[in-house]
This record gives C-alpha cells, sequence and structure tokens, in this order.
C-alpha cells in the first residue's frame, strides 16, 4: 500500500507535524520508520514513540510495510522508552522484562 493511501500513516503525520517548523509527509514518516529517510527527523520519531496512540501504531504495521522490528531498533536507537516502546518491542517478540 502507498503511503498516502494509508490513513493511520496519514494521521501520524499530521500529529507530529503540529507545531513543528518541519511538515512530515506520510511518505517521508513511513522512510523515517523503517530508517530510510535521508533527514534527521528525530524530533519527529520521538513523538510518534512517545504520543501516537497504539491503535495507530498498529494500523500502521497492518497496512505499510513497516514492522515492529524497525520501531524495535528506532526506539533503541532513539534510547526511548515507555509503554508504548514496552508493547512494540513485545510485538516485535523481544523480551520486555527487565532484570531486577
Amino acid at each position: 500500500m502507498r503511503a498516502e493511501a494509508c490513513p493511520a500513516l496519514s494521521i501520524a503525520a499530521a500529529h507530529l507535524s503540529a507545531g513543528r517548523r518541519r511538515a512530515l509527509t506520510p511518505a517521508t514518516l513511513r522512510l523515517a520508520l523503517k530508517g530510510e529517510a535521508t533527514e534527521d527527523w528525530t524530533s519527529h520519531l520521538r513523538g510518534f514513540l512517545e504520543d501516537v496512540r497504539v491503535e495507530t501504531i498498529h494500523d500502521i504495521v497492518l497496512d505499510t510495510d513497516v514492522t515492529f522490528e524497525d520501531l524495535a531498533k528506532m526506539a533503541t536507537a532513539l534510547r526511548v522508552e515507555g509503554e508504548t516502546v514496552d508493547w512494540i518491542r513485545e510485538m516485535a517478540g523481544e523480551p520486555v522484562a527487565r532484570p531486577a
């Protein structure tokens, strides 16, 4: 499915662009989530992991070529943690429990 044809990707791109100097298109968001973007979208990607609803993330994974593994790698690279990242890691098949 083309990025522009994925409603969840369009919703996420619009949400992440609100209040920021640079707008993110659905196609660029897809590339950034896969680690293939040619520009730095760090603040937008942090926002994706921290602010986008898990239902929207799930729809993006179902409707595009973005995988939970892609998202887990991105979270690690950006050093983002939290409930959404734990859910992404679980969906990617990674262990989420931390040793005590």
